[in-house]
């Protein structure tokens, strides 16, 4: 091992940061009438939340934790209260607030984790097939409230680490129960229980970002923020030695590989029960095979003192591949997998602090993304969560030249195992300071949809970086039919290549806006230095409703993509394609040139005829295009056999603006055009024909004024055309039948022109 100081290298990795957040000003009217079950250890914590709630008009159940010295006494008794309290008059609670074991010290792993986790486990598999069945995405969640510090475990050593366990819990949650609500809100220890509740019960019915910490009176959320690799403070040489756990493990055996080829010594603990033909092929590799089980602290303190003060690196995978059995008891199943994954870290860790100081203790804490593991895998996803909160709280334990790493290597396929290898091994020959997230996780998740990134990132020559978010979404509702999502970003960052590739699979119940704006806030979160975006979405199977909505809601949050260091664009090309049975039938493309103020400022709405919009004019505004195509459809609807065309019926919804209060971007201006155009044909009907085969809109130079949209003509109650007037400059706007010109209608009711211009 020898001191280094040269400079960064040209590797990426990715951190996490916080970002500050707008806190709720009130608790959601929802909880009026809801009944919220508070499960876990803490009765202070408890009847400071039952309080809190019962001011709101919600209703309590309150499940005090219980940790027995057998995990399997009196379970079918257990059971039976659990649901006799989960489901008061004949039906299950509304949600759950799980708060796990507390601020309880670090316990013993077997009987106190597993068992508070049992119970918790337990709750959800008496409401959950309930809760996937109602299909209510806007009542059911589960929260699980954590007390780690308020800074969600981004810390080095974050407070009471267990609570990992329900945390991952939280997150692999979607992926068993379709259509509820998760989020981990965590606090730290020192906060009382009438602050805590005051700020927990803002975060109930009002489903955004995934994971929320309150510390001292500020509200966070995570972000993921690529950066080059810092200069090193230690690498290894020829004169090291590496002890590996779970060398079976192709990715772990290509990093085996990859170090020998450095001339670093690679040892392997292989389990007793290891067949010979594992020691076999680690022997051909060139890695040193020596029997040693883990979970056995005599056994490991052993293994460490034979391989004496050359150990310079520990490499923690064993069980990283390992999935919960279905068989007999999944519990039990996920037991033996805690303690080959969290006691055999610590265990390892044990042994190190007194011996000579490793150059790095690096976890792999999965190598399969939660998204693709499958339902089973729920417990597999909360250890490995458990085992990342774990490895931070290990820097306290461990030297101060010692570094800790956590990776998430999200392996789906042989192709990525070389690529996730050299950037592991990159990290672990160039060890920097402190604790360092290697493929950390991009949280986009709202309501009941989770999606966990993960990052690969490769100096490898002709490798492309690659970010991956994935997404298992709940059952068919109201806006998706029973085929999948698949949205696809390219991001080109300056200097650099990028590709994000972002899947919401499955068939989501909530509206397809939070969906896009989800997507939208993934790109934005990526990097702070974009100069062009371009979004497209591959495969959308909607209902109408759904296609108009989704089509215009993505035009609506595009100029919401800012830079985070200056709010302004430089060059940007937003493009959505949308298809309906196999057919394209929307596309649309926003190209944003030169600077352009990233939001516009618009008063309330006057009335319900006349919309207005302020524009303030800047220096450096540039044109603005919008197009879409094809939101006719030709397999859906009413043929008129007189003009061969064919009829078709949307009940737009008009969407509640998700920006700050008086502000919205500029395609909002387009989307209320067309939803006047729209939504206002009728207005004594819930159902609005319509149909638009080409629709733009340019902005050169917005407008001085106001822009108004107000009805021009009625027939029998019927609004079929419009006008449209500005207080300070032209506008002309032309749709099917109709065109106006600064307010003056066009006498021409064919007019064949199909846009709208704002000059």
């Amino acid at each position: 091992m020898r001191n280094s100081r040269r400079n960064s290298t040209t590797a990426k990795r990715t951190v996490r940061h916080l970002k500050e957040v707008v806190r709720f000003g009130a608790p959601s009217p929802n909880l009026d009438g809801r009944t919220i079950a508070i499960l876990g250890i803490g009765d202070a914590t408890a009847s400071a939340i039952i309080s809190a709630l019962h001011a709101e008009g919600a209703k309590t159940v309150r499940i005090e934790g219980n940790i027995p010295t057998e995990i399997h006494s009196d379970r079918d008794e257990a059971a039976a209260a659990l649901r006799r309290a989960l489901t008061p008059h004949g039906t299950t609670v509304d949600g759950i607030i799980d708060l796990g074991l507390g601020i309880l010290t670090l316990p013993k792993i077997r009987d106190s984790w597993i068992a508070q986790y049992r119970q918790t486990i337990m709750a959800l598999e008496i409401v959950g097939p309930e809760w996937s069945r109602a299909g209510d995405a806007n009542r059911y969640f589960y929260i699980a409230l954590t007390r780690t510090g308020g800074e969600l475990a981004t810390p080095a050593a974050p407070e009471n680490p267990h609570a990992g366990l329900w945390a991952g819990l939280a997150k692999a949650l979607p992926l068993h129960y379709e259509c509820v609500n998760t989020r981990v809100v965590d606090f730290p220890t020192y906060i009382d229980t009438q602050t805590l509740a005051y700020g927990l019960i803002r975060e109930l019915y009002r489903w955004g970002s995934f994971e929320i910490g309150l510390l001292d009176g500020v509200r966070y959320r995570p972000v993921s923020v690529v950066e080059p690799t810092p200069a090193p403070i230690l690498t290894l040489t020829d004169h090291d030695t590496a002890l590996v756990t779970g060398s079976h493990i192709p990715v772990v055996c290509a990093l085996s590989r990859r170090l020998i080829d450095t001339g670093t010594r690679v040892v392997a603990a292989v389990a007793p029960s290891a067949p010979r033909s594992q020691r076999s092929y680690l022997l051909r590799s060139g890695i040193e095979p020596r029997t040693c089980d883990i979970t056995q602290q005599n056994e490991v303190n052993a293994l460490i003192t034979e391989l004496g003060p050359h150990l310079s690196a520990v490499i923690h995978a064993e069980g990283a591949d390992l999935t919960v059995e279905e068989r007999n008891d999944p519990l039990d199943s996920a037991n033996r997998l805690l303690e080959r994954r969290i006691k055999g870290f610590l265990h390892l860790l044990d042994a190190v602090k007194n011996n000579a100081d490793p150059a790095v203790i690096s976890v792999l804490t999965s190598t399969t993304r939660p998204a693709l593991a499958g339902a089973h895998n729920i417990h597999a996803g909360a250890i490995a969560e458990l085992l990342s909160y774990v490895a931070r709280w290990a820097t306290q334990e461990i030297p101060p030249r010692t570094a800790v790493q956590t990776l998430t290597a999200g392996i789906t396929d042989k192709s990525e195992t070389a690529v996730y290898a050299h950037a592991w091994a990159n990290e672990i020959l160039a060890t920097s300071e402190g604790a360092v997230d290697l493929g950390d996780r991009i949280e986009v998740t709202t309501g009941p949809m989770l999606a966990r990134g993960y990052l690969a990132h490769s100096d490898v020559p002709g490798t492309r970086e690659t970010r991956t978010a994935l997404a298992r979404i709940g059952r068919p509702e109201h806006y998706i039919s029973d085929k999948s999502i698949a949205i696809r970003v390219d991001l080109a960052p300056a200097g650099d290549n990028a590709n994000l590739d972002v899947r919401l699979e499955g068939n989501p119940c909530v509206p397809i806006s939070v969906l896009v704006d989800q997507m939208v806030a993934t790109a934005a979160w990526l990097t702070n230095d974009i100069r062009q975006r371009v979004i497209e979405i591959r495969h959308l199977t909607v209902n109408l409703r759904g296609l108009a909505e989704a089509t215009m809601h993505l035009v609506r949050v595009a100029a919401n993509l800012t830079h985070a260091s200056n709010n302004t664009m430089h060059a940007r090309h937003i493009e959505v394609t949308a298809s309906c049975m196999g057919r394209q039938v929307a596309h649309a493309v926003i190209t944003f040139a030169g600077s352009y103020p990233s939001r516009l400022h618009t008063p309330a709405i006057e009335t319900t005829e006349n919309i207005a919009y302020q524009h303030p004019i800047g220096p450096q505004e540039a044109p603005v295009t919008m197009v879409w195509t094809g939101l006719a459809f030709d397999r859906i609807g009413e043929r008129d056999e007189n003009s061969g065309n064919t009829r078709y019926t949307v009940r737009p919804d008009r969407l509640t603006d998700q920006f700050s209060p008086g502000f919205v971007p500029a395609p909002r201006i387009g989307y209320n055009l067309i939803e006047n155009l729209a939504a206002r044909s009728y207005p004594n009907s819930p159902a609005t024909a319509f149909t638009i085969d080409r629709l733009i809109i340019h902005a050169p130079s917005v407008t001085r004024g106001k822009l108004f949209l107000e009805p021009a003509t009625t027939e029998g109650g019927a609004r079929t055309a419009w006008k449209a007037s500005t207080t300070g400059g032209d506008v002309i706007l032309e749709a099917r039948g109709v065109a106006y010109n600064s307010g003056t209608a066009c006498s021409a009711p064919a007019c064949s022109a199909e846009e709208i211009h704002i000059q």
